[in-house]
């Protein structure tokens, strides 16, 4: 199996479809649906090669996760996925690797993975 991918989104229907792309591609995939289930996943003993995170959550703003992923593995790749270009352009300002404009294919998708060299 390749690597962990951690997706952070409140719309469940969002981490199925992405779960579907990476699994298919062999990665391990969890999810959370708000900041706090995300912090606590990324508690836990396990490394993340990348977590994909929404920015729009039901208690918070996703990039404020950018510096507890930093902190916890300088190595994982954080792709921030919204609707909203305004919201993308800050949070790369913030630290993430990646933006991804929703709606997504499942090709962009597999060149953000490609792009970032996680497999």
């Amino acid at each position: 199996m390749r690597s962990k991918i951690l997706l952070v989104d409140d719309e469940e229907d969002i981490c199925i479809l992405l779960t579907g792309i990476l699994e298919r591609e062999g990665f391990h995939t969890s999810y959370a649906l708000n900041l706090k289930d995300a912090k606590g996943k990324l508690e836990r003993p396990q490394q993340y090669a990348a977590v994909f995170i929404d920015l729009n959550l039901p208690d918070g703003i996703g990039s404020q996760l950018i510096p507890v992923i930093k902190k916890a593995n300088s190595n994982t790749k954080v792709i921030i996925i919204s609707a909203y270009d305004r919201g993308l352009a800050k949070a790369t300002g913030e630290g993430a690797d990646y933006a991804i404009k929703k709606p997504f294919s499942r090709n962009i998708v597999l060149s953000a993975l490609a792009e970032l060299q996680i497999g």
